[in-house]
């Protein structure tokens, strides 16, 4: 993350914790090793231990840089037929935005105007008068590499052995 914005630093606002992208990352560099493989793609949320870790890092390295840190993508899509759907999505995007506003990021994205409110209500009420949050003092923990790669602890992980790539 460093590195990115040093290289970027004429051309760059900030880090955006893309929950896929690191998913996929993390997939793509550790494929051959059984005890990487992860569970259902819904049981990977931004709370399982090494996504966790990957996103107070990027705060804390966009915060020292003096830089944005983005929240991630808020892809849940309300649906104008079932209203139990939509206050399902609703609840689910409120509760993402209240915990990347806690700790830290300085705004989100959304992909539906529905779930605008949803998202913008915990920056709200974190930010106050404040535009961002880059000023925040980082929590000053130390997330070394073992932590970014913590997919053990993943619900409903089940490690496949002799897993080849095909």
């Amino acid at each position: 993350m460093d590195e990115i914005l040093y290289e970027l630093r004429d051309h760059s606002y900030g880090l955006n914790a893309g929950r896929w992208d690191y998913i996929f990352s993390t997939i793509k560099t550790f494929r051959d090793r059984p005890e990487f493989v992860l569970p259902d793609r819904g049981a990977v949320t931004m709370r399982v231990p090494f996504m966790a870790a990957y996103s107070r890092l990027l705060v804390q390295t966009a915060h020292r840089r003096g830089t944005f840190a983005m929240g991630g993508m808020a892809a849940l899509i309300p649906s104008r037929e079932d209203p139990q759907a939509t206050e399902r999505a609703i609840a689910a995007v409120r509760s993402d935005k209240e915990r990347e506003a806690q700790m830290g990021f300085d705004g989100t994205w959304i992909a539906h105007p529905d779930v605008l409110q949803a998202a913008l209500s915990p920056f709200d009420a974190v930010l106050a008068t404040a535009p961002n949050q880059i000023g925040r003092e980082a929590a000053g923990e130390h997330i070394d590499a073992r932590a970014l790669l913590d997919v053990a602890a993943t619900p409903d992980r089940v490690p496949r052995r002799g897993c080849e790539r095909t």
